[in-house]
């Protein structure tokens, strides 16, 4: 299965190496210097909290995209 799926992406193999090796840079330089910063004074945000509003805005994008393509309502310009 993770061989077929393989078989199917959609970058260049250079390409792919190059995001595996981004990826994994940015997971690295993660560990070794944490995520946090204080927005407005108001309250702090951190790794973790950057990962909830990451995947809420990731969730919704998809909802959205998903109710575009079921009712056809592209607007055009």
């Amino acid at each position: 299965m993770i061989s077929q799926i393989a078989s199917r992406t959609l970058f260049p193999l250079e390409l792919d190496k190059r995001i595996d090796a981004a990826i994994e840079n940015l997971q690295l330089q993660l560990v070794c210097h944490p995520f946090k910063f204080t927005v407005l004074g108001l309250f702090n945000l951190d790794q973790s909290t950057a990962v909830l509003v990451a995947n809420a805005l990731m969730i919704n994008a998809i909802f959205l995209i998903q109710y575009d393509i079921a009712n056809n309502t592209t607007v055009k310009f």
